[in-house]
């Protein structure tokens, strides 16, 4: 997996963006109190059976929230399209077979 982000929803494979408590370990940061976080969003996806993290800034967790939908629903398509044409290959292979023992 490339260390940068994915820039178009065509480059997303798998993953998401995930809000997770953290603790940074800045000095000044009140995640230093104990008992005490904050939160931070990351892109999360797998790859040859590793799973990889990126930090999402803040002003990007929507646009990234937006592609990953995005990427989401394409796959989805493409599953949907991939089905029909087994379907009417099915069918056109079968049309073919009345054909041969007419």
């Amino acid at each position: 997996m490339k260390k940068t982000l994915p820039k178009t929803a065509g480059e997303l494979t798998n993953g998401g963006v995930y809000r997770q408590q953290v603790k940074c370990g800045k000095p000044n940061c009140r995640c230093r109190v104990p008992g005490e976080s904050h939160v931070a969003f990351y892109f999360i996806a797998r790859s040859g059976g590793r799973q990889y993290k990126r930090y999402l800034r803040q002003s990007d967790v929507d646009a990234m929230s937006r592609l990953v939908q995005t990427s989401r629903e394409l796959r989805s398509t493409r599953r949907q399209i991939v089905l029909e044409n087994k379907t009417k290959l099915q069918q056109f292979s079968e049309f073919l077979r009345n054909i041969d023992a007419d």
